[in-house]
């Protein structure tokens, strides 16, 4: 029995350190850190760029709008919502048809291995009078945007949004993967970029 006061003076030797070192990587693998990080800003960290602007206000200028009073009129607001990365990476065939894709023939054909990324997006239109700095109150819905496309973003291979992330070793051989493979890389024109 140890007692906790003597804690500080336990040393560890050189061997302790390697067989901690060693059963954190086999438990986590090499590339754990990249692949973490990876699916941490995709499921948290890019929405939370979308909130921090998440409104943009639009006030159209009168000299291209000479019709307008110049102490109001319209403006336009644009809110973004809700961003969503399509469920698997894909490539898009020559009859527009999106196909799902696996890493393999991302590297094969020369392609990014990638996925849609898109918003919800809401407009308004709000009257408001310049000379006195009063705007309505009521904000009128012009158009809602679901799920409005706006590009698309690399997928890292084997992090959760990789069309690999379900699929068991035996599973991946059939779609040409190495099981040793622990991924933390993109597919960019077929080469493998970290």
């Amino acid at each position: 029995i140890i007692d906790e006061d003597d804690n500080d003076n336990i040393e560890l030797s050189t061997e302790d350190s390697w067989v901690v070192i060693t059963s954190f990587f086999e438990e986590h693998g090499l590339v754990s850190q990249q692949i973490g990080s990876f699916n941490q800003f995709l499921e948290s960290n890019i929405q939370d760029i979308v909130n921090e602007n998440k409104e943009l206000v639009i006030i159209p200028d009168s000299k291209y709008l000479p019709d307008r009073k110049s102490t109001g009129g319209t403006r336009y607001e644009v809110v973004f919502g809700q961003l969503h990365v399509s469920s698997y990476p894909f490539f898009t065939e020559k009859d527009q048809q999106y196909k799902k894709i696996f890493p393999n023939e991302a590297r094969i054909r020369n392609l990014t291995y990638e996925s849609a990324l898109s918003i919800d997006i809401q407009t308004y239109e709000r009257s408001w009078d310049s000379g006195e700095k009063k705007e309505d109150s009521t904000r009128q819905e012009a158009m809602s945007l679901p799920k409005a496309f706006i590009g698309r973003i690399p997928i890292m291979v084997r992090s959760k949004f990789c069309a690999l992330n379900e699929k068991n070793d035996p599973a991946r051989v059939d779609v040409k993967e190495c099981v040793f493979d622990e991924g933390g890389y993109f597919i960019i024109g077929g080469g493998e970029k970290v």
